[in-house]
């Protein structure tokens, strides 16, 4: 299921800013739209060198527009 894709991402401790009403706020008002993602076929060392490139640690795995995965520098860590 899509939400076992983002067992890791729930992980983290969640620190609210003192000035932002955690339980008003929605997602959308702090999402980030425009993602950066990679497809199933993308070979490793592109996808490293764009996590690098733009400093992030996962990456979103669209097939056809539909999610279906997710990738870390942890996952590739483990697999070299």
């Amino acid at each position: 299921s899509e939400y076992h894709i983002f067992e890791k991402a729930s992980k983290f401790a969640c620190s609210p800013k003192p000035d932002t009403n955690f339980y008003e706020t929605t997602v959308r008002e702090i999402m980030t739209a425009d993602v950066i993602h990679t497809s199933p076929e993308k070979k490793l060392d592109k996808c490293l060198s764009l996590m690098m490139k733009k400093r992030i640690h996962q990456l979103p795995v669209l097939e056809k527009e539909r999610l279906v995965g997710l990738v870390t520098i942890e996952d590739i860590k483990r697999r070299t």
